[in-house]
């Protein structure tokens, strides 16, 4: 096929302007590797009528590799009035969402640049990063930034695995609010008759996107957690709205802020920012985001405090080293939340909730907890509710399923987050730690439930013949042209009318069998009835063409020396027994007689032949039984 010269030259100048533009991220990319980031320096004004900031911002950095730039990530909508450094100007470039800092910077030497700007703080293409709006008792200015918004209300280094090791966050605001942030409020300083400056400070190492502030009307209700093996009790400063009926609404289930913290510091380890303190920022938003020591709360809820606090340990402690890798994040505080009910409510209370997660997580028949390399750019799709937090939360509870090992399984979690402690880690990361202390290998879990797609679909059927068991399993996935196969361990109870028993079976390929030698009678067969596994069970059925040992209602042993049993799973109702001789003599009678293995006693019969007479308000039967000595 020809191609016209025309054609031919533009399809060169956009390979052109494509090369220009990959050469440039690259660049980006090469000064942002050369230092690491020590401190962020935030002294700034805000107010309660827009999200204009104005002030500065120092950016402290240990220089890696000699450069004469520095590359930061600021919106292109804030603008720099001057950057200095040691009260020496710098010369500067800002444009399309980056800063470029022009100096000899030394190799090893901490620098402190400090660059002077305003502008509006609120991107709506990003979804951040500042935001005005009307709450309870007022005005309200917050922050939200996650994944990609903190460079629209300061400059920062966008980048996971580059903490910050201390952040200072000094906020002026008109007097008669209050504003919360990262870390121990160090002192509130008048500026002028009409402004107060509150001044927040953390000594942790802190991700960008967890440096945040929230101003409103606010009411200080501050409580405390008694955490085991910590002298000092832990502040949790809840910055409210400034309402009566509002805080008796909520006082209760704030209150319980404190014992999930004591739960958590005993299940992953003691709360991270021990030296400083927990709290909430409440705001007019639809959920929570965990920024570090001071979570921004839209509302309060028991799964919702579990959630965002659980964050502290996985995602601020520990962060996700990539947004591919989100799961680090929310898939271990959604699983929080199991835990958090399993502590404080009790084990059912954790089913119901796991069992509406498995639900949840299977609304469509794809996705997976891994976030491909084409979507990490979207926000919508690293925060997927289905996959990212219900799929997440749910294989994490077969991790510990397939584990089979409480101690074990929180072991590794805390080995984790201890290996990793105030950095960025990876689902490899944490692979790598469940294979160590288990001794296992997790490479086909991984590659089937974390990178894969769905989850599998089951038919089970059974088949009990000459004193043997046959399980069938028939498996696909519900996304099999991704993924067709899950290698998962499954349970099975199997009820004889003695009582029952449990077995697992590991299938190895679609289809596949069980067989176990099994002498009782076998009257039902329960699958996964923990409820494990993210799947569905689509049959489970008796395929025998027999169906003698499917009566109604079990009498047995028969013959027997001391008593009887009675088992029934279709008659819920109480029965009556009356036995007779051989001769039609009435001999015993027993009424109100539940169908759940209740003992009847025929000890104090002679050995001989009886009919027993079996009556209830639906069902009426007979029944030839032997009543034979064993001595």
């Amino acid at each position: 096929m020809k191609i016209s010269f025309l054609f031919r030259n533009h399809w060169f100048i956009v390979i052109i302007l494509l090369l220009i533009a990959k050469n440039t991220v690259c660049q980006q990319n090469g000064y942002r590797n050369k230092f690491d980031i020590t401190f962020y320096f935030l002294d700034i004004e805000i107010s309660d009528k827009n999200t204009n900031v104005k002030g500065s911002c120092s950016v402290g950095f240990n220089l890696l590799e000699k450069t004469d730039t520095i590359v930061l990530d600021m919106g292109s909508q804030l603008k720099v009035s001057m950057i200095t450094i040691e009260g020496t100007q710098l010369d500067y470039k800002h444009s399309n969402d980056s800063l470029y800092i022009y100096h000899s910077f030394s190799t090893g030497q901490n620098s402190l640049i400090k660059i002077f700007y305003r502008g509006d703080a609120k991107h709506p293409v990003e979804d951040g990063a500042m935001f005005n709006s009307t709450g309870y008792s007022g005005k309200i200015t917050y922050t939200l930034t996650e994944p990609f918004a903190s460079k629209h209300w300061f400059p920062c280094k966008q980048d996971l695995h580059d903490k910050a090791d201390s952040v200072f966050v000094y906020v002026t605001i008109p007097k008669g609010y209050k504003v919360g942030s990262n870390g121990l409020l160090k002192r509130i300083v008048d500026v002028d008759s009409d402004k107060v400056r509150y001044e927040w400070e953390t000594r942790y190492p802190t991700a960008f996107y967890l440096i945040s502030l929230a101003m409103a009307n606010y009411r200080d209700y501050t409580i405390y957690a008694h955490i085991k093996g910590v002298d000092k009790p832990l502040p949790i400063i809840n910055y409210i709205y400034n309402d009566d009926i509002y805080f008796n609404q909520n006082k209760k289930i704030i209150d319980t802020t404190a014992d999930l913290i004591e739960a958590f510091s005993e299940t992953f380890g003691v709360y991270p920012f021990i030296n400083e303190k927990y709290g909430h920022c409440v705001v007019s938003e639809g959920g929570g985001m965990e920024n570090q020591t001071m979570t921004t709360l839209g509302y309060f809820d028991f799964d919702l405090i579990a959630h965002e606090l659980a964050h502290q340990w996985f995602g601020d402690e520990v962060t996700c080293s990539s947004w591919n890798d989100i799961w680090i994040n929310e898939g271990f505080a959604s699983y929080s939340e199991y835990i958090a009910h399993e502590k404080l409510h009790g084990i059912e209370k954790a089913k119901v909730w796991m069992e509406a997660t498995h639900e949840y997580a299977m609304g469509l028949t794809d996705g997976s907890v891994y976030v491909s390399d084409s979507e990490v750019t979207s926000s919508k799709q690293i925060f997927d509710y289905r996959t990212t937090y219900k799929k997440g939360a749910s294989i994490i509870h077969m991790i510990r399923y397939e584990l089979n090992n409480d101690d074990l399984f929180f072991e590794i979690l805390r080995e984790f987050l201890s290996r990793y402690k105030y950095k960025s880690a990876s689902a490899e990361d944490f692979k790598t730690v469940t294979e160590e202390l288990s001794g296992r290998s997790f490479d086909n879990f991984f590659k089937e439930w974390y990178y894969g797609e769905g989850y599998p679909v089951l038919d089970i059927s059974w088949s009990h013949q000459n004193d043997t068991l046959y399980i069938f399993n028939e498996q696909q996935g519900s996304a099999p042209e991704i993924t067709n196969f899950f290698h998962i361990n499954i349970q099975y109870v199997i009820e004889f009318p003695t009582g029952d028993t449990m077995i697992t079976f590991s299938p190895e390929k679609p289809v596949d069998v069980i067989k176990i030698p099994f002498n009782k009678p076998v009257y039902n067969i329960i699958v996964d009835p923990n409820k494990y596994i993210l799947g569905v069970f689509r049959t489970i059925q008796n395929i025998d063409s027999n169906k003698a040992e499917q009566k109604p209602l079990l009498i047995f042993p028969n013959p027997a020396d001391t008593e009887l049993t009675i088992f029934s799973r279709s008659i819920e109702t109480l029965i009556g027994l009356t036995f007779y001789d051989i001769k039609g003599n009435k001999i015993k009678v027993f009424q109100n007689i539940s169908t759940d293995r209740t003992k009847i006693p025929v000890g104090d019969l002679s050995d001989g032949v009886y009919i027993i007479q079996i009556q209830s308000a639906k069902f009426s039967s007979t029944m030839k039984f032997i009543k034979k000595h064993n001595g």
